[in-house]
């Protein structure tokens, strides 16, 4: 039998009991918190999150991710023309008989074409469509790549269901 106490910063952590064969007893000691400083921030139900008009072109090339952002915006009224690669995007934008409201694209891709050429080559088939980006590599890699500028606005993955709404509808608002 051992026992043994640490402690670091306000924990404490006490060894009690260990027996070979038969694993150990640990008890951790947290400092007692007295007060809150500020209560947490819940996050809007479905029903608070802003319901849109409009047709995204979706260009990712992660099917489940896909899938999933296509399921989220059609559940929040918009229309989703979704794609994997920027060849596809092109020949979807060039294609469709209505307007696109909003090309959501991924920044890197297969295929050739990243999201910014992407965007580019769609905005001269939709001079009035908006823009947001998707990535999973930080800004300042991106920007270091200079596969964005500062007035673009990136979705950062991962992202929730609720972030995405909240994001696409703040950027179709302007």
């Amino acid at each position: 039998m051992l026992k043994h106490t640490s402690s670091i910063s306000h924990l404490l952590m006490k060894l009690d009991a260990m027996t070979l064969g038969h694993g150990a007893t640990f008890k951790i000691y947290l400092p007692r918190i007295e007060e809150i400083d500020e209560l947490p921030t819940s996050t809007p139900t479905a029903a608070e999150l802003p319901h849109g008009t409009g047709t995204i072109l979706l260009v990712e090339d992660d099917a489940q991710v896909r899938a999933l952002v296509g399921r989220v915006l059609r559940a929040r009224g918009y229309q989703v023309l979704d794609t994997a690669d920027g060849p596809a995007a092109l020949q979807i934008a060039a294609q469709h008989p209505g307007a696109i409201d909003l090309l959501l694209t991924d920044m890197i891709m297969p295929g050739g074409l990243s999201g910014r050429q992407v965007a580019e080559q769609v905005l001269a088939h939709c001079p009035a469509a908006r823009v947001l980006y998707m990535s999973g590599y930080p800004d300042s890699v991106l920007a270091q790549h200079q596969l964005i500028t500062p007035n673009q606005v990136v979705l950062q993955k991962p992202f929730t269901p609720e972030v995405l709404s909240q994001t696409v509808w703040e950027v179709l608002q302007r």
